[in-house]
Parts: structure tokens; sequence; C-alpha cells
């Protein structure tokens, strides 16, 4: 992708943690129940008060774990991850380094701590318009939430059997008026940035992070029903 979409990734992110610092408050950490997540959600003095307990190796380790039985699929490389800009500090004092993985029409991002070297949130983006489009006489819509919901049951350690439920709930963030759900203690939302001049270039951001309950009604998060 060119720097233009790296660009408008790293403003969707930096809105979205904006937006965050806002209302959160470091809670007491409560991850999702121990028979869907491998790996636990753990306290951070972070603006959201919670993080993965999950590098970016482990996680693109963990992402390529659910591609091991596709010969086919595009393995993610760690070396191809890139700092976008430099380290952020919030309005905890946490400072916030932010990442971006090109990957063709979709690319991944990831807010990571600086001191923990853990993950805050994970993202899968692309531009409206190949979201939009067919390749192959495939929809393009189908990749990039399939890819989507690899990566968060990837980083929330929700085992294999619940991909299909994680690609659901990302498809209704595109599809009706609720942006944003919230399933076994994380949130699920889209994204999006508008480009008056070049709706080429709108993007949209499937987005993946951990909250506690107690931030889960501060927020009104609609909880996702299968």
């Amino acid at each position: 992708m060119k720097r233009m979409f790296c660009a408008a990734i790293a403003l969707l992110t930096a809105a979205m943690l904006l937006c965050l610092s806002a209302c959160a408050k470091p809670q007491d950490s409560q991850a999702a129940t121990a028979d869907e997540a491998i790996h636990a959600v753990e306290e951070s003095d972070n603006v959201n008060g919670m993080r993965f307990d999950m590098t970016l190796l482990q996680f693109s380790q963990e992402f390529n774990k659910g591609k091991s039985a596709d010969e086919t699929a595009s393995m993610m490389d760690i070396r191809k991850w890139q700092m976008n800009g430099k380290p952020e500090t919030d309005e905890n004092g946490v400072q916030v380094q932010y990442w971006y993985y090109e990957a063709g029409d979709i690319s991944f991002t990831a807010t990571v701590e600086v001191q923990s070297d853990k993950l805050m949130n994970v993202g899968c983006g692309t531009t409206m318009s190949h979201f939009m489009g067919m390749t192959n006489n495939q929809n393009n819509s189908d990749e990039v939430l399939d890819q989507a919901a690899q990566m968060a049951a990837a980083v929330c350690g929700l085992p294999a059997d619940k991909t299909k439920t994680v690609r659901d709930i990302f498809y209704r963030t595109t599809t009706g008026s609720d942006d944003t759900y919230w399933y076994q203690g994380f949130v699920f939302s889209l994204s999006k940035k508008t480009d008056d001049e070049d709706n080429k270039n709108n993007m949209m951001l499937f987005r993946v992070f951990p909250v506690t309950e107690k931030l889960k009604d501060e927020w009104k998060l609609k909880e996702y029903d299968s």
C-alpha cells in the first residue's frame, strides 16, 4: 500500500486512542473466560487500564498458526512490521508505539506499550473501494473480514471454532447502526476515515482490544448476541 494508506491508518489509530482516553480510567483486569481464551489480558497503567498479555512477535506467531493448515496462505513475517512515527505518550504517561504491516491491499496495525512491549490493540485495515470491490469474481470484503477475524482470534487467544463468530461481529459493524460490539471481555470496532477529495482513499480499520465489564457499561457498549 502507499504511504498515504499508512498515514491514514495512523490517524485512525491515534483518533481512537484519544477518544478512549477521554472516558477510560484504569480498572481491574478481566480476562475472557477460561474456556474461551488461551491468552489472558492484564492490568496496565495506560488509558484503557488493560492490555493484551502478548508481544508483537507472539501475535505474529499466533496469527501464523491459524494459517498453517493452508499451504497457499501468506504467513506474517515479523521483519516486515514497521514503526509508524515516534513513540507517543498517552494521558496516563504511558509511552506507546504505533506499528503497521503492509500485506498488499490489506494492512495490519498495532499499538504497543514501549516499556512492557505488550499490545494495547491490533487492527486490520483497507480502503473502502477495495472492500467494496471484487477480485477474480470474489468479493474482496470476504478476504478482509477473514483476515480481521483471524487477527482478532489470534490476539484474543480464542479457539479456532470461534473465528466464524468474530468474523460475524466484524461483519455486523459494516452493515448495522452499531460500529462497536463487546464480546468475551473484548471490544470489536470499525473506524472509518473519509476523504471528500479522493474517495478511493477512504479508509476502514477493524480493531480489537480488551476492556473490563465496568468500562463496557460506562461506554454503553452493545454486547454481541448471535
